[in-house]
């Protein structure tokens, strides 16, 4: 039987560049436009989705399906490098 210790194990995260550069984004909305523009960050990576904000519903179901936090929007502003506002505009008239 071997009395030696076990060798101790360390993982370690060593920061480059590309680190840097990631953009970590939010989206206001929960539609059509906010489910491409989510598409485009989960494809891309220079940038990371960070969550989906805006009203209950669809914007729960874009979470879900983006596999990301449905947040508030104060929770999503500070988390967040850059926000897409992809809402339909008011009704004008």
């Amino acid at each position: 039987m071997d009395a030696s210790p076990a060798a101790a194990t360390t993982t370690t995260h060593v920061a480059t560049w590309h680190d840097a550069l990631v953009t970590r984004i939010g989206i206001i909305g929960g539609g059509k436009g906010a489910t491409l523009h989510a598409d485009a960050i989960i494809h891309t990576r220079s940038a990371d989705l960070v969550g989906v904000g805006g009203r209950p519903g669809s914007a729960g179901e874009l979470a879900a399906v983006a596999d990301c936090p449905d947040l508030s929007l104060d929770d999503l502003c500070d988390g967040s490098d850059a926000l897409i506002v992809a809402v339909p505009p008011p009704d004008v008239g």
